[in-house]
């Protein structure tokens, strides 16, 4: 919060921000911060990553895939990234898209398969 009152015009500031109120269930004000954040900077990967995380928590998919796409074309080479857009995948019900996220995670990161449970159930 003392980081907001120094620097309010900080795309990243309020990324951390809104990941912190997040983790806490406070998802209203953790989207005002996203749309706060990419405001600022809307070429932020790490933003529209954050933000599509929340999205897809809170069952809006197609907003969440909206926000993971702009991400993946800032940056295609984050594995979390694939990964979450798996998982997205999944939920939606689209497992031939959410087999090739995850393939390209572990592909990016070999160690990511240990991480992720969900990646065995669709794999197999």
């Amino acid at each position: 919060m003392e980081a907001l009152a120094l620097d309010q015009n900080d795309a990243k500031v309020h990324t951390n921000y809104a990941n912190l109120l997040a983790r806490f269930g406070r998802r209203y004000e953790a989207e005002i911060e996203y749309k706060k954040a990419l405001s600022l900077d809307p070429e932020s990967a790490e933003g529209h990553y954050s933000y599509g995380n929340l999205l897809s928590e809170i069952g809006r998919l197609s907003e969440a895939e909206e926000e993971y796409k702009k991400a993946l074309a800032l940056n295609p080479y984050y594995p979390p990234l694939h990964y979450s857009y798996g998982l997205l995948m999944r939920k939606m019900g689209r497992f031939d898209e959410a087999k090739k996220e995850y393939m390209k995670a572990m592909q990016l990161d070999p160690d990511i398969g240990s991480k992720m449970t969900e990646t065995w159930i669709i794999l197999d």
